[in-house]
């Protein structure tokens, strides 16, 4: 493989990655909106006004109604390969032990991204010409 098509193949690669970081942390924050407990009716304080909206946002976001999200709820599953039907309803059912699950893949694809650094690092190296 030459220089040049090593340095499209990385590109290609990094904007796929940084798409499904992005795909990720979107439904990160729709789980934890939906994980936090829907304040009391009566409660009319600023927070609680914020925690209802960032609630429904959620709600239509998943939904897929309105303008809710630059990126559609079904684009991102289609991105992380997920099905959008169950993960819908495991974040309207469980959104707390989704919110875990993501948390725990976002951990672990941090520490690989940094061994897979030092990897390509050191890839790159060897497929300089010296």
């Amino acid at each position: 493989m030459n220089l040049v098509a090593f340095e499209i193949e990385e590109k290609r690669s990094a904007t796929a990655q940084i798409f499904k970081s992005l795909a990720m942390e979107m439904l990160e924050l729709a789980a934890l909106d939906l994980s936090r407990a829907e304040p009391d009716a009566l409660d009319r304080t600023s927070s609680a006004a914020a925690r209802r909206a960032d609630r429904q946002s959620a709600l239509l976001w998943l939904s897929e109604k309105g303008d809710r999200g630059v990126v559609t709820f079904g684009l991102c599953c289609d991105a992380l390969n997920v099905p959008i039907d169950p993960m819908r309803v495991a974040l309207l059912t469980a959104p707390s032990q989704v919110l875990a699950q993501i948390r725990t893949i976002l951990q672990s694809d941090t520490q690989s991204a940094a061994k897979a650094d030092s990897n390509q690092s050191r890839r790159r190296a060897l497929s300089c010409p010296l």
